[in-house]
């Protein structure tokens, strides 16, 4: 693509906040062209899923590490605020800019974006290019022989690694000159908590930004590698990489960790080798998450399975505000919740167990869960939460079993926590993974019924027997598996 080097060259900066591994950036600075780096922040695009609290108070501390990296090259992180395709116009008319670029991204209102700002530009002569950079492999290069997307991750896995690595990372590129343009101050994006100023658990939790990002990785290919695989299921202590925020705001990128993470097994020898194995096939299980929000855009707000589209979801409002403040009375889960109001964060297996909580015992669906917690994740990572990690039905991409390794009873009686009354009035729960699947009055050792019976018994208006039974007869819905 050849540009007017006159005329400045507009780096639309969204969900990649860095400077290395940054094709967009590279694009614009081998242009020749003065670069005008550009962040707006559009509370109204996205709608009902707009960034929440925590996420808001990280996009701050991570724009202030981006304005600085820039700073050192000479450069100013042009700040707008407003929907993207009304403010990418009026830039374009202050700046006579010749061409955007970008890096793509998946979720679907960031798709509709896209377009927009591309019809924009070809209406006024200017270039507009997307660049990867936010997955390992696009989803139009990875379908099943038919063509269509997987929906199981391991045929989906299986797949990308026969493809070839991504490419190498890049370094971050130097740029000759810069361009500017009217920028609000940070502090009026009002992305900070004021009153009252609740982050105090997320200052002493998380570092944001690009370094940060490379220091938690370092850290965990140095120290956590090794016992990753086996420990990465700990509900306590420091065993996983913590770097899906990192990730979500492109402080460093997926490419980054693929490459850092296979020249760490090479060098070093032990169980390192099967830890990166299995923590690359989590960052697959992101791949694999963000190819179906793609393929199926209304996964946020409708059932993947339309079986459940009428399902009669118990509408019980205490009962969710309970689960979000960590008051159900279920240790475990109450621990997750409240280390997730403190710190934004839980551990992976806290949370599939919280979540699955919320749609089998209290019976609501997962996109009401999904939200209901979504204000304290530092990253707005719905896609990770449904389908990939959660097992939650009316999400899963595919028919599965409630696995007894993610109900609250097993993992408090493997993790040897304290025993206390829970929900259903079960003193001797730790030790008892059955309890809240056996009906009263019946013993212990009874085959606990279907999850879609559980479901079904808790919910408030029990649906007719046929309405049950024969989707498991057709093969739709799991079964009960030991």
């Amino acid at each position: 693509m050849t540009v007017d080097r006159a005329r400045p060259v507009i780096v639309w900066f969204r969900q990649d906040l860095r400077l290395a591994d940054h094709e967009a950036l590279h694009a614009a600075a081998k242009s020749g062209a003065p670069v005008l780096p550009l962040y707006i922040h559009d509370d109204e695009t996205p709608g009902a899923l707009h960034i929440g609290g925590a996420s808001r108070w990280w996009l701050h501390q991570s724009l202030e590490a981006l304005s600085a990296s820039l700073a050192k090259q000479g450069g100013t992180l042009i700040l707008r605020k407003g929907p993207a395709h009304q403010v990418l116009a009026d830039l374009l008319d202050e700046t006579d800019a010749a061409a955007i670029h970008a890096t793509r991204i998946y979720e679907p209102f960031g798709t509709q974006c896209e377009e927009d700002a591309a019809a924009l530009c070809q209406n006024k002569g200017v270039a507009f290019q997307l660049h990867p950079g936010r997955l390992l492999f696009a989803p139009k290069d990875v379908a099943t022989k038919d063509g269509r997307p997987f929906r199981v991750f391991t045929p989906f896995w299986r797949a990308c690694l026969a493809r070839p690595s991504p490419p190498a990372p890049l370094s971050a590129p130097t740029m000759r000159a810069f361009a500017e343009a009217r920028s609000r101050p940070l502090h009026e994006l009002n992305l900070q908590p004021t009153k009252p100023d609740w982050a105090g658990g997320l200052r002493d939790f998380w570092r944001p930004g690009e370094k940060h990002a490379q220091d938690r990785l370092t850290h965990f290919l140095d120290q956590l590698l090794g016992a990753y695989a086996d420990r990465r299921d700990d509900l306590f202590g420091d065993s996983t990489s913590r770097l899906s925020p990192h990730l979500h705001f492109g402080e460093i990128s997926p490419r980054q960790i693929w490459h850092r993470s296979l020249h760490a097994a090479n060098a070093q020898s032990g169980t390192a080798p099967r830890g990166v194995e299995v923590f690359l096939k989590e960052l697959g299980w992101r791949e694999f998450s963000y190819h179906l929000l793609h393929q199926f855009p209304h996964m946020p707000d409708e059932p993947l399975r339309p079986e459940f589209e009428h399902f009669p979801w118990r509408q019980d409002p205490d009962a969710l505000t309970a689960w979000q403040r960590g008051q159900t009375g279920y240790p475990v889960v109450d621990a997750g919740m409240r280390q997730l109001w403190l710190t934004g964060w839980m551990p992976n297996r806290v949370r599939m167990i919280a979540h699955r909580f919320s749609s089998s015992i209290y019976c609501s669906p997962g996109r009401t869960g999904r939200r209901g917690s979504g204000t304290r994740w530092p990253m707005r990572t719905w896609p990770a939460i449904q389908p990939a990690g959660s097992g939650l039905p009316d999400v899963a991409p595919t028919p599965r079993h409630i696995s007894a390794s993610s109900t609250p009873c097993f993992r408090a009686r493997s993790s040897t926590l304290t025993a206390s009354m829970c929900a259903t009035g079960c003193r001797n729960w730790p030790i008892c993974p059955r309890a809240i699947f056996t009906r009263p009055g019946k013993p212990p050792g009874e085959r606990p019924p279907s999850p879609v019976s559980i479901l079904a018994r808790l919910a408030a208006r029990i649906p007719p027997r046929s309405w049950i039974t024969a989707p498991q007869e057709r093969g739709h819905l799991p079964r009960w598996q030991h």
